[in-house]
């Protein structure tokens, strides 16, 4: 009994932190000059400036047309870590198995 106005401190607290950031994110969309033209997303900025950067930087070209970093992949290691505990396999134990290996 003694924790629950502790917790509910701090989740006023949590909320009211919530409230500001909701209300800067409300401001800055508010007052943005160009809110009302379609302007290119952030992704399509990074790709723009790779596009820009790959003629004199050739690894960050080959790196972008590789695509040796695919989502799919990037998905499945983050669906696959999660779940790994069900299988007993966890990051760790991984690690530590493969210090002990001798090949």
């Amino acid at each position: 009994m003694q924790r629950i106005p502790r917790f509910i401190l701090w989740f006023l607290i949590m909320l009211l932190e919530l409230s500001v950031e909701n209300c800067m994110v409300w401001i800055v969309s508010a007052t943005d000059l160009r809110k009302y033209e379609n302007v290119p997303g952030l992704q399509d900025n990074v790709q723009l400036a790779i596009e820009l950067l790959s003629p004199r930087l050739p690894a960050l070209g080959w790196f972008a047309t590789t695509r040796y970093a695919d989502v799919m992949h990037f998905l499945l290691a983050l669906l696959a870590l999660p779940f790994s505990v069900l299988w007993e396999q966890v990051l760790g134990e991984i690690v530590a198995k493969m210090e002990r290996a001798n090949f």
